[in-house]
């Protein structure tokens, strides 16, 4: 390469080795000389700029803060939306514990009257800007949802029915029957078609039979023959309405009804918890008309129907005297017959023996008792029970409850002398000792939603009354088993347009 020099005084020439120039100059003589030239270095050659390298640059600079800035952006959103689900979700909570409260004020007002506790509307009721519902099972049909608080004492007690009462139950089966009575018995002898720790202990996880009473609805499914599909039916969500993809899974096409189907399973019919104590209303002690000291019984009785006169005019002196003979002759040929037996089982025998007029005998038969127990367990309130529940009491049949059913409509439901009217003397009086109008547990099963419809917590539970105040002896969460009323109001609360109340519930406020 050739390097040209920057002095145009002169030529020059490149000296090898040096990188300079010499160049000859021209003195004053006229004569050249050689000299070093400084501005004679060779220059290198310019490199050409990338003049669109800055642009690159700053064009990936835009772009990574761009992308930062839309990272940050849906963090934040989700963020946002996280928090939105999770007030939600605080608030469904808050609400269902509030009508958990709910709940018990209303038990605590009303209780023993079932009647005054279960028919409070409890349909889209508000609270603290949001909403709850009480689901309850229509016993009569399974295509929609009935509301309101269920009286645990309309239904069946598992622990105590025994085999050939639960037999009537939908969907029961001889081994399963057999078996809840050995799981609920004291021993370890099995009955006919039941099982006992034997059996238990032989299964891949083995455990031993409980002997004594079930505490929960779902201890019965660790019983041989109990299965969920004997316990729910095709009710997986456990609401009491079969839907259409319920009824599909079922593979049932078109509409039936569960009063006489086991598509709802036992569960609807069935308790673990019905008790209450064997005293009067107004918690006297009661008449055991069992007693063996004949003396002691007849001046008991005296005295009760001698206070029943001031209400029933017909109970004169003479008309107690009557009564008073045809219960000792009674007991007395039934004590020949059975000296070790009890004379009076129910308190309908007493009633048959005694001849006395269903008005007379209800001003007593609260008093009155067949049973030394301190506790009565497994009553059914003759006021509420379902007919599926009413068909399991001795001796009775589907006809029979539905006779019952139709007539305690218009009847005196203060006390069950209706019923020796309605039926049979013989069917009333053996039904007569398995029966009550009290009731102290009742269950719930609360349904509640946030104000914007997010979120929603569904949980059962079930309520003693026996004490003041009431509390909660059992709950149980079915969040999980997801939303079981119709998807539009879900939607409804989602778009902000609130709901119609199905109650005139006081306002609570906010929670």
């Amino acid at each position: 390469m050739m390097c040209r020099r920057s002095d145009k005084s002169g030529s020059g020439f490149r000296v090898p080795g040096s990188g300079r120039t010499r160049s000859l100059g021209i003195d004053a003589w006229g004569l050249g000389k050689a000299s070093t030239n400084a501005d004679s270095t060779c220059a290198a050659p310019r490199t050409p700029r990338p003049r669109g390298m800055i642009f690159i640059v700053t064009l990936a600079i835009i772009v990574l803060l761009t992308a930062m800035l839309l990272s940050f952006a849906q963090n934040m959103r989700t963020e946002a939306l996280s928090s939105a689900n999770r007030l939600s979700t605080i608030q469904a909570e808050a609400i269902e514990h509030g009508a958990e409260q709910w709940v018990l004020a209303q038990v605590e007002a009303g209780a023993p009257d079932a009647l005054a506790v279960t028919t409070v509307a409890a349909d889209t009721l508000p609270l603290g800007g949001g909403y709850f519902w009480l689901l309850r099972t229509d016993p009569d049909q399974d295509t929609t949802h009935a509301f309101g608080i269920t009286d645990e004492a309309g239904k069946v007690n598992l622990s105590t029915a025994g085999a050939t009462r639960l037999m009537a139950l939908p969907g029961m089966t001889n081994e399963a029957a057999a078996s809840i009575v050995d799981w609920c018995d004291g021993d370890e002898i099995a009955t006919a078609g039941g099982v006992e720790s034997s059996y238990y202990t032989t299964l891949a996880e083995p455990y031993s039979s409980k002997n004594a009473r079930l505490e929960t609805p779902e201890e019965v499914l660790l019983i041989k023959g109990v299965t969920p599909e004997m316990l729910y039916g095709y009710d997986r969500n456990q609401d009491g309405v079969i839907d259409d993809i319920e009824r599909s899974v079922g593979g049932v096409a078109g509409l039936f009804n569960s009063s006489t189907e086991s598509a709802r399973g036992i569960s609807p019919f069935t308790t673990v918890c019905t008790v209450e104590r064997n005293v009067a209303s107004d918690g006297s002690a009661r008449v055991n008309v069992n007693s063996r000291n004949t003396s002691q019984f007849n001046q008991q009785v005296r005295a009760l129907l001698t206070n029943a006169a001031q209400a029933q005019k017909t109970l004169t002196s003479r008309r107690i005297d009557d009564i008073l003979v045809n219960l000792n002759l009674y007991i007395s040929r039934q004590l020949q017959s059975n000296p070790n037996g009890s004379p009076i089982p129910t308190p309908g025998v007493f009633y048959t023996a005694s001849k006395m007029t269903a008005e007379e005998f209800g001003a007593i038969a609260d008093k009155i008792t067949t049973s030394g127990l301190r506790n009565l367990r497994g009553m059914i309130n003759i006021n509420t029970a379902s007919k599926q529940a009413m068909a399991t009491l001795p001796g009775l049949t589907s006809g029979d409850a539905d006779t019952l059913a139709g007539a305690r409509d218009d009847a005196d439901k203060t006390n069950y002398t209706w019923i020796f009217t309605t039926l049979s003397g013989d069917k009333a009086a053996n039904i007569s000792g398995s029966i009550t109008t009290r009731s102290y547990q009742y269950s719930a099963d609360i349904l509640a939603a946030s104000p914007d419809g997010r979120a929603f917590k569904r949980v059962k539970i079930v309520v003693d009354a026996r004490q003041s105040p009431a509390k909660i002896i059992y709950r149980k969460d079915l969040t999980s088993l997801g939303w079981p009323l119709d998807a539009s109001i879900q939607q409804q609360l989602k778009a902000g347009l609130g709901l119609s109340t199905g109650s005139s519930i006081l306002k609570m406020g906010a929670i």
